[in-house]
């Protein structure tokens, strides 16, 4: 096979996968009833000749996958290329499956998980129906590619047919193996029909013996950074952590957990917040905010605000400040580093966040929600959520609130201004973060733990996440959740990709 062709083939899987090679060598099938040895399952390569097992990155032990490359030519003018991948990789579910006979779970459970971790297969679900033929309870599926087109080195490829089986390990009702058969080719060259040689792959699963007194637990690293960390804010691959009982902030590398940075500031600061070229401090025993140049990391400016400032946010080209002092948001025009506005809201505003439709503010003395128009500098909202809300985040599913007093979290609906939903989370919660298009975190400061809730399910879903004191900021960066644990010293990584997690205990640590 030539060079041409293989690198081909790795950059289709690379795509499929959503990783690069690091194993340094190819090899070569020559025997296709020889079981391969994956995390949690074996299987066999697909039927005929000519496949050739795939180099993957080692990030992904409970991967494989198996591509083949055939109707090769060559011409003056044109280079015409067609292939088929195998790809197999198990994977622990958020949730076990209640009904594993019931397609609609099934398939629930695997779409959830292919958009959630987007690293992982790029499939979208066209298809789908139960299926025993393989001796397990599965889900066949046909798809579409998150990616359709990627460029080579001798043109464009394109994916054209996805087939599948998600199947279920017989006595865990949470872990099971997904497979895949990719068919491409060039864009303009014509696949019309599966290869059937890949049934031989799907026949082959067999599932290895996993204790069903196992758990699920999480890989996670813990770095010391110093004493109270209180927020994080991450800007240009780098996460910035303000340490409220010693002045400073620091600025820490995600790869390593290292801190590459420290810099003094006014006194306790409570807050951080990045953007309009600035990491912007708020230092809630002096009354400041300290303005540091992201690229320097010198301090350019102190502004003074008085009052207590306890939070910050950077939007609509604009700094605003939270003040629990004079029950008060502070307006900060980051071209002149001077205040412009002050701006009444509820009682104890103890955090707020800018937003594309006004600045939200949760105020925890009277449970209530204020919203402010830039253009007036005014509250022209004012939202009841009850109970003690101390902390909000702003996504497309809405305004969350982290209500302190009850066992609850708030959902507003941006549009309607209204409460939406109230969730039921179990304890005491103290912060939350949100992301468009996926889902929320909830730091419960009574349980030393975080949750996940899938706003669309509108519940708690999967494991919660223990941390080794009081959770609290939380960011989410390169697949795992990062969070201050501020009843102490550290600063904690989880990593949520299925192939950073496992049943029992790992070296990597379990929190």
């Amino acid at each position: 096979m030539s060079y041409l062709r293989i690198t081909v083939m790795a950059l289709f899987v690379a795509a499929v996968l959503g990783c690069a090679a690091k194993e340094k060598a190819y090899w070569n099938v020559t025997d296709s009833d020889e079981y391969w040895k994956r995390s949690g399952f074996s299987i066999k390569p697909p039927s005929g000749s000519n496949w050739i097992k795939q180099p993957l990155d080692d990030k992904y032990p409970n991967s494989i996958a198996f591509v083949k490359g055939e109707g090769w030519s060559l011409s003056r003018v044109t280079v015409t290329f067609k292939g088929t991948a195998a790809v197999a990789t198990s994977t622990i579910l958020d949730e076990p499956v209640q009904n594993r006979k019931d397609v609609n779970l099934l398939t629930t459970a695997l779409r959830n998980h292919l958009t959630r971790y987007q690293m992982y297969l790029q499939t979208k679900i066209t298809g789908s129906d139960y299926d025993s033929s393989l001796g397990l309870d599965c889900l066949k599926y046909s798809g579409a590619p998150k990616t359709e087109r990627f460029k080579t080195n001798i043109g464009d490829m394109s994916q054209k047919i996805i087939s599948g089986y998600f199947c279920l390990h017989p006595t865990k009702d949470d872990f099971g193996v997904i497979m895949e058969s990719h068919d491409f080719a060039m864009v303009y060259t014509d696949v019309t029909k599966r290869n059937d040689q890949v049934d031989h792959f799907f026949g082959g699963l067999r599932f290895d013996s996993i204790s069903t007194a196992a758990s699920r637990t999480f890989k996670a690293a813990t770095y010391q950074v110093g004493k109270a960390p209180s927020q994080l804010a991450l800007l240009q691959n780098k996460l910035w952590v303000a340490l409220k009982d010693e002045d400073r902030v620091i600025q820490v590398d995600p790869a390593d957990g290292k801190t590459l940075v420290s810099i003094a500031v006014g006194k306790q600061p409570a807050a951080v917040a990045v953007g309009e070229k600035g990491v912007w401090i708020a230092n809630s025993g002096d009354g400041t905010v300290t303005r540091i140049d992201p690229f320097s990391s010198e301090v350019v400016q102190v502004i003074p605000v008085g009052g207590k400032p306890v939070s910050i946010s950077v939007g609509q080209g604009q700094v605003w400040v939270a003040d629990t002092a004079s029950n008060a948001v502070i307006r900060i025009d980051p071209a002149t580093n001077g205040v412009t506005a002050k701006i009444a809201v509820g009682p104890e505003p103890v955090s707020v966040i800018a937003g594309n439709d006004g600045i939200w503010t949760a105020n925890a003395g009277n449970g209530t929600v204020s919203i402010i128009d830039k253009a007036y500098d005014l509250v022209t909202g004012t939202i009841s959520v009850g109970g003690r809300p101390v902390h909000i985040s702003l996504a497309d599913t809405g305004a969350w609130v982290a209500d302190e007093r009850g066992k609850e979290v708030v959902r507003i609906d941006r549009k309607r201004k209204t409460v939406a939903a109230r969730i039921d989370v179990g304890g005491s919660s103290v912060w939350i973060q949100a992301y468009s298009g996926w889902d929320l975190f909830v730091a419960l400061a009574d349980s030393a733990k975080i949750v996940r809730i899938d706003p669309k399910l509108g519940r708690v879903f999967g494991p919660p996440i223990q941390s080794e004191a009081s959770p609290r900021s939380m960011i989410l960066h390169a697949g795992s959740i990062w969070f201050t644990n501020s009843g102490g010293t550290t600063l904690t990584r989880v990593n949520l990709d299925p192939n950073g997690q496992a049943f029992g205990s790992h070296p990597g640590g379990a929190i």
